[in-house]
């Protein structure tokens, strides 16, 4: 009779524990604070293009905030879960040279897609961020330039962001000039 409840006993201690460990370690996941940083990618061929982003929840006021692109409006005021802190764009062995404006207003991207232009070497970098009234599509174009007494380079041409929501009301379109 001991030897059966010693077995019972032992079943439902080892049953307690192990749903005990469970509950802990999915309480632990829950707790896990968000990653830091955040990188996503395209690749087509020889190009690639990457953006780094971190995380960023600081409350922006709405003077601040209309210089970002697809910053969430809340209860508590208006944040970016991530926001762009770098972008790498590289054809071959050449890193293209990115000035800050193209990419430091830009937050919450989650899709990014290379398009070779055909005819031309130039080639698309489109994005996709956010989502709803706060999400955006965006293209940063990319050409390959030679000039007199110049070496020959590609270089950032133009960048053109749209609202997601309302896309012909709200827009964004910047020409870059290289020197």
């Amino acid at each position: 009779m001991n030897r059966r409840y010693s077995y019972g006993t032992f079943a439902i201690v080892s049953v307690t524990l192990a749903l005990a460990f469970c509950f802990t370690r999915l309480i632990r996941a829950q707790a896990k604070p968000p990653q830091v940083y955040k990188s996503i990618s395209a690749h087509l061929g020889n190009i690639s293009c990457t953006f780094k982003m971190k995380v960023d929840t600081a409350d922006y006021p709405d003077q601040e905030s209309i210089l970002y692109w697809g910053i969430f409006t809340d209860a508590i005021g208006r944040t970016a879960n991530y926001r762009c802190t770098r972008l790498l764009v590289s054809v071959g062995k050449q890193v293209v040279s990115v000035p800050e404006d193209v990419y430091i207003g830009l937050t919450n991207i989650e899709m990014v897609k290379i398009v070779k232009i055909p005819g031309k070497r130039a080639f698309a970098i489109h994005i996709g961020a956010s989502d709803g009234a706060d999400g955006y599509w965006g293209v940063i174009n990319v050409n390959f330039t030679s000039g007199y007494n110049r070496d020959h380079y590609y270089s950032i041409t133009s960048r053109a962001l749209r609202n997601g929501e309302f896309p012909k009301r709200y827009y964004e379109t910047t020409i870059y000039h290289m020197e």
